[in-house]
């Protein structure tokens, strides 16, 4: 198997060739040069790292310095005691500072700063937060992030990308490329090949599910480009080693304080170092492994593995060193690699640009241009409690620190006291009883004393002396004032109440909102370490990730996420809340539930109690909150159904009503036409007569005589249409509406037995 280690070379995934050594460089800058910077920053820096281990052993509370006789001092022996006040103050401060991170499933917030970048904001969050956790050692990333920030004063992390490579057996299939001399054919397979190049852009899950020989034959014509169209034919498979992707990752390193050395010309931000070294241990085996160091690695092998390790005196220091065991094989001897990250004139033209250089012991291993795709240095930092122009904060340790020193004289004092005090001891007058009979008082028995001395007088019982005031006025006092200084509550005696302020409800608030707001601005500044280490991966994720990345939403959820999707302008922010907070917003859904529960729409009334479940930290409860679907009752589903075949059943009957009434309305209207048939008839009669009487002068009567006879057989005609026509609606009528009514009846009939309500 071969790994590497890099986000550069020789892999065609950077843009940028690697170039050996500074080659075609007209400055290169020499190994002399970045060592004089390492040592003089590191004269700088000395000052604030002698501070944090002073603040480290005040962390770890030693015991007094005391003689070979366990004095300290005074020639009598003395209490050993150190009170733990800084390390019981900062395990209060872990978990208040990590579990914000911890407990959030969604931690970056990616917003688009247009409407063309929502979609690959959206893609760049869910491979954000599943790199960060999935893909990293989430939970102990974070707990050492906040411990060396709690505990020295700063957090130093460094952005990295690691690619490893495997080789593996697999079965190869190979393919011969024929073209196709037909032009009908070959014009088919020319749109056949357009379909698979939209295809391959548009959908490549599916064009990647394509049998292999249409994609192979595909592929070979767009990789020829000489005007003729292949097709593939299998002819065999072979058994081969092929080199695959096993891991392509962007990486966060929590670096040690003492490790990193940054230009002390930066003023404080560390965006502004023109160099930043970083020293680690590493093995010759790592080294020849990782495909950034290729260059002199055979000098390292001519020299002596301790002495390439001894040469460096300021990473080999006091307590640097946790043991003494060295490895007897020469690959796995660790040696001591310094990284530099800055800024060089390359060109000698003035204009300096970012490089990257690695030697160990007097070995330049590395020297190029910086790969990172925004030419910075791949480091992140935060400090607890910033100082104007340091890059390094303070711990609560500065704060606190004579708080302990106080604490521990006053217990030791008292422990001293007590000690020195004679406590259950028995004192008898020398006069009191002789031998035999103080004997006998010792052993519980009777004995005879002396009557020139009375026992209530010869006999004194030591017992423990009272403590003064002062002890735990002094204790309590420690107390407060520590707590006041770091916002951190004293678990024990004493501590700030709200008693100074009445001991009301308001009070106790304002004093719980006092320290929460201490630890949100404390956790703000640890969120912009993890924002500018969010805002580095997503930059190298956009040169070196793969072609297409599976992220895993849930057990059941997976996500295809292409490279080319990434590409965008967004701000980063990260969601983190602590605990009063989120306590505050339950406390406040709740009682909107509880005000508004009569009123309320059950699936608002969901949405808000699972939202209180995901801020009592219950996220498994508010999901099964989210997706329940309530069930209804069988009998209110059936008293539902009954009343429904009830109103269609009256809307019915209204129905058939409305039909009577149309039938009889339609029969009165034959009435009126047979009416007003009768008239038109009469009318007739009398135009008749006239015209006869007019005619016979005429002698036109005849004629008229025919005309007559016509119309009357017309008219009869006509007359006796209209009555079967509405004798025959009113049939249908009385059908229909008999047909209803019996309908009506049966249903009715129907609810009754089942007791459906009728009213």
């Amino acid at each position: 198997m071969q790994v590497k280690d890099s986000f550069n070379d020789e892999d065609d995934v950077s843009p940028k060739k690697k170039l050996k050594l500074g080659e075609g460089w007209k400055n290169p800058i020499t190994l002399a040069i970045m060592k004089a910077n390492k040592q003089e920053a590191e004269t700088e820096a000395e000052h604030h790292f002698s501070r944090i281990r002073h603040w480290l052993t005040v962390l770890d509370a030693p015991s007094p310095v005391q003689d070979s006789d366990g004095n300290r001092g005074t020639g009598k022996p003395r209490s050993k005691v150190q009170p733990k006040l800084v390390r019981k103050n900062s395990e209060w401060r872990y978990p208040s500072l990590s579990e914000p991170f911890l407990n959030n499933a969604q931690l970056f917030r990616l917003r688009p700063l247009s409407a063309d970048d929502v979609a690959s904001a959206h893609q760049n969050e869910m491979l954000l937060n599943y790199q960060f956790k999935a893909r990293l050692p989430f939970i102990s990333l974070v707990d050492t992030a906040v411990r060396d920030y709690v505990d020295t004063g700063v957090v130093i992390g460094k952005v990295s990308w690691i690619r490893e490579e495997e080789d593996v057996e697999e079965d190869v299939k190979y393919f011969e490329y024929t073209p196709i001399p037909d032009m009908q054919q070959a014009q088919e397979l020319i749109q056949q090949y357009q379909q698979l190049m939209q295809l391959q852009q548009l959908e490549p899950d599916t064009y990647n599910k394509l049998d292999e020989a249409i994609r192979a034959g595909f592929e070979y014509t767009l990789e020829q480009n000489d005007g003729s169209v292949y097709v593939a034919n299998f002819y065999e498979t072979k058994t081969e080693t092929v080199t695959k992707l096993k891991t392509n990752r962007p990486h966060l390193e929590i670096c040690e304080y003492d490790t990193v050395i940054i230009d002390p010309t930066c003023k404080g931000q560390l965006e502004n170092a023109k160099f930043v070294i970083h020293s680690t241990e590493v093995s010759i085996a790592d080294l020849k492994a990782d495909s950034r160091y290729k260059e002199n690695m055979e000098l390292l092998n001519e020299q002596e593995t301790n002495a390439l390790t001894l040469s460096d005196d300021a990473f080999v220091r006091q307590g640097k060193q946790e043991h003494n065991f060295k490895f007897s094989d020469k690959p796995r001897q660790k040696i001591v690699l310094h990284e530099y990250w800055g800024f060089w004139d390359i060109n000698g033209d003035g204009y300096i640009k970012p490089i990257v250089a690695a030697w160990v012991g007097n070995v330049l291993i590395r020297l190029e241009e910086n790969p990172y795709p925004d030419g910075q240095h791949p480091f992140v930092m935060a400090s607890f409690l910033p100082k104007r122009g340091s890059l390094y904060g303070e711990p609560d340790a500065e704060l606190i620190e004579d708080n302990q020193n106080v604490t521990g004289a006053v217990w030791r004092s008292t422990i001293d006291m007590l000690g020195r005090s004679a406590s259950g001891q028995t004192g008898t007058a020398k006069d009191f009883l002789d031998p035999a009979n103080l004997h006998r008082f010792q052993s519980g028995d009777d004995y005879s004393y002396n009557p020139t001395a009375h026992p209530a007088n010869s006999i004194y019982q030591h017992t423990q002396p009272q403590l003064p005031n002062t002890v735990s006025f002094m204790l309590q006092n420690q107390a407060m004032d520590a707590e006041s200084l770091t916002g951190v509550k004293a678990f024990g005696i004493g501590g700030i109440t709200g008693k100074g302020l009445g001991e009301t409800a308001a009070a106790v608030e304002t004093v719980v909102d006092s320290s929460a707001q201490r630890t949100t601005s404390i956790l703000r500044r640890l969120g912009e370490f993890f924002i500018s280490a969010g805002r580095k991966f997503i930059a190298l994720n956009a040169i070196y990730l793969s072609e297409e990345e599976v992220v895993r939403l849930t057990n059941k959820e997976f996500v295809q996420i292409r490279k080319d999707d990434l590409a965008g302008n967004f701000d980063v922010d990260i969601t983190v809340a602590t605990a009063e907070a989120d306590t505050a917003k339950a406390n406040d859904l709740g009682f909107i539930l509880q005000t508004t529960a009569s009123s309320l729409d059950p699936t608002l009334a969901t949405q808000v109690l699972a939202e209180i479940c995901r801020l009592r930290h219950m996220p498994q409860f508010a999901k099964k909150l989210e997706e329940f679907e309530p069930q209804p009752d069988p009998l209110a589903e059936e008293e539902r159904k009954a009343n429904i075949q009830l109103k269609l059943a009256q809307a019915e009957l209204l129905r058939a009503q409305a039909q009577e009434t149309m039938a009889k309305a339609t029969l009165n209207g034959a009435k009126v036409n047979e009416s007003e048939a009768k008239t038109g008839k009469i009318t007739q009669e009398a135009q008749a007569k006239a015209i006869v009487n007019q005619d016979a002068m005429s002698g036109e009567r005849h004629l008229r005589d025919l005309d007559k006879a016509r119309v009357q057989q017309d008219t009869a005609l006509l007359l006796q249409e209209s009555k079967n026509q509405n004798a025959m609606n009113m049939q249908d009528n009385k059908l229909r509406a008999d047909s209803d009514n019996l309908m009506l009846k049966n249903t009715m009939d129907a609810l009754s037995r089942t007791g459906g309500n009728t009213q």
